[in-house]
């Protein structure tokens, strides 16, 4: 079963609305008994942002396996690819296996 969690950022809604969000989404992710791994979308071509090192540094306090899509790297050259996720996962101080990119890219 996957649950779809609202994004953190770029959603254009009020900040309230996005501190509901927060609140939710850390009941969920450190309560949730059944809860095995969380996927967390960084935008490989640009890097993981601020806000994605916040929210890995988070997941690394919960019991969830990461795993890291690195989307959007199709925009550039495959030879810059397999280098683009290793800068990722140093990045965000995960195992390269731990970030992935999502078939057909």
């Amino acid at each position: 079963m996957f649950c779809d969690l609202p994004g953190y950022g770029f959603a254009k809604v009020p900040r309230h609305e996005r501190e509901s969000w927060q609140a939710m989404i850390d009941d969920y992710l450190t309560h949730r008994q059944l809860l095995r791994a969380v996927v967390s979308i960084v935008d490989g071509e640009i890097g993981p942002t601020g806000d994605d090192l916040e929210m890995i540094n988070f997941l690394q306090t919960t019991r969830a396996r990461i795993l890291v899509a690195a989307t959007k790297l199709d925009r550039i050259p495959k030879a810059r690819r397999k280098p683009q996720l290793l800068s990722i996962a140093q990045k965000l101080e995960l195992p390269l296996e731990a970030v992935v990119l999502p078939k057909g890219s």
